[in-house]
């Protein structure tokens, strides 16, 4: 505005000059004798002083039109720079929504599907039980186990898309997380009579770095595949590695016996939502999120496929060295034979439950159904169990210096005080038992960082709903056990 006003100026002025130059040179040629010669000159004046004129009026217009251009690009770019910072905005925004709906829906199902699946592990539990009712509470079991499955898949789909994935490194055993993959496939292989082959590498490192979670989903999305696919013959795995230095690359090589795949089917095979065979189960996520998780570990993802004949998936993934023992033949014929030699209700693994009747907990959950569960769950180890439907129940036994908990089980979502809140009140009390007390989280929450959410405001650990009882076991024996009273 301040740059329009001096142009202005400039040219009033100029037009000024022009017209003071005429009326000068006119008031000459009156007072003079208006000679031809005189005449002649004062043309030539009037017309180098208009030529001179112009060519600032020139100079002028462009300048003003460069400036102008800039200008407009200065005035452009703001309103792009403003409406990027809109579409930044309006997309972060849509995002928490959509993780926020993707949390509710999550737990939601997951709420239904903890006290189902509570109710059922307590079935399994027992011993001795009649094959049809071992046989149908199993079924109830895996149905829970993929439809948690087809919720997390969906969840790690849209962390993936918006950046929002983190891998969480943590040191494990590679023959643990070998075990357990082979309990979760070899069920699929007893329910088809598909042969379950195992070529596992006796020189393997016995402990490694990395994120063993999505390690053993990597894995396990590749072999359900495999299952899914092959209607007879076998499906074979094999695991081995290289070696760079403190770099371990993890090779993985799944060969089935299916119905393979067509050239066409092999380059859109990990797109989302693609599946090239409607008639088995499936969002069509897995394995677009494998090929994301497997990159971000700065591997690769390679197949190989004959239709009619099988396919062979090979994955090789980045891994740190911990421990270089290798893992050893007994070790791997152990492993080979949890595969091929133990029946399903063998395989139905139970912990080894330790007694602790020393043992005082609190369990803390506003729903009736779930404080039976997690009961149910916890009763085989002996533990005097109090319960509490609120956060502020909970704070008021902890106040009572005439009862000593050896740990609380907190639930996440409650009415009136959550469980967050409930927490950091029972930390902030006046005294070393309620600041030290292990104060366990309940949640149905299962967003990747909500371990580290929960940690950082005062809880010691974390089990996810429904309740896994193998890492419920090893929650007590962690933070609940002591050796020295069993003595």
């Amino acid at each position: 505005m301040e740059k329009k006003e001096s142009l202005q100026k400039v040219f009033f002025l100029l037009l000024a000059s022009i017209l003071m130059g005429y009326g000068v040179t006119v008031y000459s040629l009156v007072a003079d004798d208006c000679s031809e010669k005189s005449i002649s000159g004062m043309l030539a004046f009037i017309g180098v002083f208009t030529v001179l004129d112009l060519i600032v009026v020139v100079l002028l217009l462009f300048s003003y039109s460069k400036d102008k251009k800039k200008h407009d690009e200065k005035i452009e770019q703001i309103v792009r720079d403003v409406n990027l910072q809109n579409l930044e905005e309006t997309e972060k925004r849509i995002f928490e929504a959509k993780m926020d709906f993707l949390t509710k829906v999550s737990q939601g199902i997951r709420f239904s599907l903890s006290t189902i699946m509570g109710f059922n592990d307590l079935i399994l539990a027992k011993k001795n039980l009649e094959h049809e009712i071992f046989e149908n509470a199993s079924k109830i079991h895996d149905s829970g186990v993929t439809l948690i499955g087809f919720v997390n898949d969906i969840l790690d789909f849209s962390k993936i898309k918006h950046g929002e994935f983190e891998l969480v490194p943590v040191d494990y055993e590679i023959s643990n997380l070998i075990n357990n993959i082979i309990s979760s496939n070899a069920a699929a292989a007893e329910s088809k009579l598909i042969k379950f082959n195992l070529n596992i590498d006796a020189n393997l490192p016995s402990h490694l770095i990395g994120d063993e979670l999505r390690v053993k989903q990597i894995f396990d999305n590749i072999l359900s595949n495999a299952f899914k696919y092959t209607r007879s013959g076998a499906v074979e795995w094999s695991i081995g590695f290289e070696r760079n230095a403190n770099d371990i690359w993890l090779i993985s090589k799944v060969k089935d016996s299916g119905i393979g795949m067509k050239k066409e089917d092999i380059d859109k095979f990990f797109s989302k939502y693609n599946q090239f065979n409607s008639s088995v189960e499936g969002l069509g996520l897995g394995l677009s999120i494998t090929k994301e998780i497997v990159e971000m570990m700065d591997g690769t993802i390679a197949i190989e496929s004959e239709y009619g004949k099988g396919t062979v998936f090979t994955v090789k993934i980045k891994q740190q060295l911990q421990n270089e023992t290798p893992i050893s033949e007994k070790t791997v014929n152990k492993l080979k034979d949890f595969g091929s030699q133990i029946s399903k209700e063998e395989r139905n693994i139970k912990p080894v439950y330790n007694p602790m009747p020393y043992a005082h907990i609190l369990i803390v959950d506003d729903m009736p159904l779930n404080l039976e569960v997690a009961q149910g769950l916890m009763r085989p180890y002996g533990m005097l169990i109090d319960t509490a439907p609120s956060g502020k129940i909970a704070i008021a036994k902890i106040m009572n210096q005439s009862t000593k908990y050896s740990a609380i089980f907190m639930d996440h979502m409650m009415p009136g005080m959550d469980g967050v809140e409930a927490v950091r009140k029972i930390r902030e009390l006046d005294s070393d038992y309620a600041k030290k007390i292990p104060i366990i989280a309940l949640t149905a929450n299962a967003l990747a960082g909500s371990e580290k959410m929960f940690l950082e405001n005062g809880f010691s650990d974390f089990l996810s709903k429904p309740m896994d009882i193998m890492r419920l076991d090893a929650v007590l024996k962690k933070w609940v056990r002591d050796k020295s009273k069993e003595k």
